[in-house]
């Protein structure tokens, strides 16, 4: 499976429909602009767009940062910033990210956390459950802590700064794709995907 995945810097304030468009025309070609791009977002469910079955996205934002991923079946991305409470110690965000994993991830998940570089792990496994949720189109909702997003089979994840990564579990695949400085990026989708990335 073929996959585009878009990066904008947010500096410059653009909706997320322009950037959709943008992007949807660099990926599929410019005839698959316009009418075939309008958006319906239906309650509960995963956003897509009216008039291009089998045309799948998901986008995600945080910092400074706007990205999709575009695919034709369904994906999932997520980008997390490694943010701080204004003045908070490196040590006390640890901490409070430690309480989140307990309260939020699947045990497997939270022993990854608590088990060293609490702070960036704990970015790691949210933005991969993240993109799940969203490849899944089941949200965040009580199921966020029943499932796993650690590889099948007892393989760690590799602990490589700025390398592509790729896993499966829960049934999917996953892709850590290297992101700017203080940022994880991971794609989710059915199956191992070739991926293109590119900025707009």
């Amino acid at each position: 499976m073929k996959t585009g995945i878009y990066w904008y810097s947010t500096t410059e304030k653009k909706k997320t429909e322009e950037l959709l468009e943008i992007a949807a025309a660099r990926y599929w070609g410019a005839a698959e602009k316009g009418e075939n791009r309008r958006l319906v977002r239906p309650a509960g469910g995963k956003p897509r767009f009216i008039n291009a079955p089998g045309k799948e996205f998901s986008v995600s934002h945080s910092g400074d940062w706007w990205v999709c991923a575009l695919a034709d079946r369904p994906v999932g991305i997520d980008l997390q910033q490694h943010t701080r409470l204004k003045g908070e110690e490196p040590d006390a965000a640890a901490s409070r990210y430690g309480r989140m994993a307990a309260r939020f991830f699947h045990p497997e998940e939270k022993e990854y956390v608590l088990e060293k570089d609490v702070y960036r792990r704990f970015f790691r496994i949210w933005a991969a459950k993240e993109s799940y949720v969203k490849y899944t189109g089941q949200g965040i909702n009580s199921d966020f802590g029943k499932f796993s997003v650690l590889p099948e089979g007892g393989f760690r994840l590799e602990e490589k700064a700025g390398k592509t990564l790729s896993w499966r579990a829960a049934g999917a695949w996953f892709i850590q794709v290297p992101a700017p400085p203080g940022y994880t990026l991971c794609f989710c989708s059915a199956g191992k995907a070739e991926v293109t990335v590119s900025e707009f």
